[in-house]
């Protein structure tokens, strides 16, 4: 079943530019992953950046949360004291 949901990155001022290059680089390696159907980055008028998620199954979204790309931007993030959400969306079949 296909996966969709939304990750929300509430980010410290002083991080926002680099943040957005890292989701820009997550971004590029994440489409090319073969279960990734949309990764979409986009930001607020606040200190939030959002990411639309959409995966053909559980499987590739653990392939993703297992790749080095992901593993490394969220790495960075933690240190630059990014806050991370996700919400999950239920398709409608």
């Amino acid at each position: 079943m296909t996966v969709v949901f939304t990750s929300t990155w509430r980010i410290p001022a002083e991080a926002r530019d680099e943040v957005r290059s890292l989701l820009r680089f997550l971004a590029d390696a994440s489409r090319g992953e073969p279960g990734n159907v949309a990764f979409v980055p986009f930001e607020d008028d606040s200190e939030g950046m959002h990411i639309l998620e959409v995966y053909h199954d559980e499987a590739a979204l653990v392939a993703h949360q297992e790749s080095s790309h992901f593993r490394t931007c969220v790495e960075r993030a933690a240190e630059l004291g990014v806050h991370r959400s996700r919400t999950h969306y239920a398709p409608m079949e």
